[in-house]
């Protein structure tokens, strides 16, 4: 199995590689002796990450530990971003330390989904380390390193939101969200939460897209897509049965939001990354 070595695309005193991939189609299994970073920016694949396969999406961002075994089955259309890095590039931002570690600290799918425009945001972002990388002018490397950084921040935020709760509110944080976890498959309004958290509801609308970054809407319905995704890999449950315990109306009211979310219906997503429908 091949083995990349950092140092053959970077610098020792830079150590990151970011390069766009357009029409892969296939990749051979192969490791890093770095963190290796998968960004869709559009189309679909399959992932292959020590021996589990996992479709992928727009807005995904896979995450490859040190010597993860991987190999990718990308749609002609699919589009990515390649990083590489290691964690001495961010030695003197300790906010992230937490977060690299909890990546290696895993052996679990490290999977990150951004909305539409996050996803725009951050190829631009790619795009002007790129230029940086190619070009470089005086400074580069600190742009380089904090335009990488705020990237990460984002994913930090997205991946764990009570990192960054104030700590006098993380009681009531912490019950909305087992309640919103054990309700998913019901109507949770605002008004219902904001009861739970014991606050009125304008305090508490504010709190909580404080604590998420997003709105209360926009949270649960992106923690739905996820559960949806998670039990279409799963082929335990049809459609139906998955459009029932996620809260839609119906099947066809999941498979529109469904598509909304991921340009794909869930039985394309299903048949994306082979996972046969129980009958």
């Amino acid at each position: 199995m091949e083995l990349y070595h950092l140092n053959d695309y970077c610098s020792p005193d830079l150590p990151l590689a970011v390069w766009p991939v357009q029409k892969a189609g296939a990749i051979g299994l192969h490791r890093h002796d770095c963190f290796e970073l998968v960004f869709i920016t559009r189309g679909t694949g399959l992932c292959r990450i020590n021996d589990l396969s996992y479709p992928v999406l727009r807005g995904d961002v896979y995450i490859l530990n040190p010597h993860d075994t991987h190999c990718y089955e990308m749609a002609s259309s699919c589009t990515f971003y390649n990083i590489l890095f290691r964690r001495e590039l961010l030695q003197h931002e300790p906010a992230l330390t937490p977060l690299l570690d909890d990546w290696e600290s895993r052996t679990d799918r490290k999977l990150y989904q951004l909305e539409n425009d996050e996803t725009d945001a951050e190829e631009f972002r790619f795009q002007e380390i790129i230029v940086e990388l190619k070009k470089r002018l005086p400074g580069y490397e600190a742009a380089v390193r904090a335009l990488f950084a705020v990237f990460l921040v984002r994913l930090l935020r997205r991946g764990n939101c009570e990192r960054h709760i104030p700590p006098g509110h993380r009681p009531s944080a912490s019950k909305v969200f087992e309640y919103i976890n054990a309700h998913l498959g019901s109507t949770i309004s605002l008004r219902e939460l904001a009861g739970v958290a014991g606050m009125s509801t304008p305090a508490f609308a504010g709190a909580f897209r404080q604590w998420t970054g997003n709105s209360v809407p926009g949270h649960i319905g992106a923690l739905r897509i996820r559960q949806a995704r998670r039990l279409l890999e799963e082929r335990k449950l049809t459609i139906g049965e998955i459009a029932l315990r996620l809260g839609f109306y119906d099947t066809c009211h999941f498979s529109r939001v469904f598509r909304k979310k991921t340009g794909l219906s869930p039985r394309e997503y299903r048949q994306l990354g082979h996972f046969a429908s129980p009958r």
